[in-house]
């Protein structure tokens, strides 16, 4: 399996890093992954090499990127990518559109094989901490789905 890509994409504000940091302490704490290398950027966000097993006690080596804002942040992400491959798979956030997106894809050589699961905003205004607890929980809920599955296998 070479490395598999999933995305989690959307526009500012709509939870990407915080769906990325539910995600780090579930591999770590639920599926005890180890932490072996980290390279924060900026608010405790940045890139993340996890190393732990699958349910085939296959290793795994897994790249954790929150932060993808920037041309200069992707160029960073890409240069701790390069020296730390192989990956089996990475996880990163992604702007749904614009030039970083493009960017991005470009810079990794990525075409077609990938995952991407896209955020909107939350807009209930009745109890939005409530709606956005309960998006970001399906949102979660939904990737360590995807991960269960082949050709993952967490």
């Amino acid at each position: 399996m070479g490395t598999k890509f999933i995305f989690i994409s959307g526009a500012p504000n709509t939870g990407k890093s915080t769906i990325l940091k539910t995600l780090h302490k579930f591999l770590k704490e639920t599926k005890n992954f180890k932490e072996i290398k980290k390279e924060i950027i900026a608010n405790n966000e940045g890139m993340f090499i996890l190393e732990g097993y699958n349910n085939k006690e296959k290793p795994i080596k897994i790249l954790l990127n929150y932060p993808s804002d920037t041309v200069d942040i992707i160029d960073n992400v890409y240069d701790f990518y390069t020296k730390n491959k192989p990956f089996d798979i990475v996880i990163t956030s992604i702007r749904d559109i614009y030039s970083e997106r493009d960017y991005l894809l470009e810079k990794f050589s990525i075409t077609e094989d990938y995952i991407e699961l896209p955020l909107a905003k939350v807009t209930r205004k009745n109890d939005k901490k409530l709606a956005c607890n309960n998006y970001y929980k399906r949102v979660l809920n939904l990737l360590k789905h995807i991960l269960s599955l082949p050709p993952f296998n967490l």
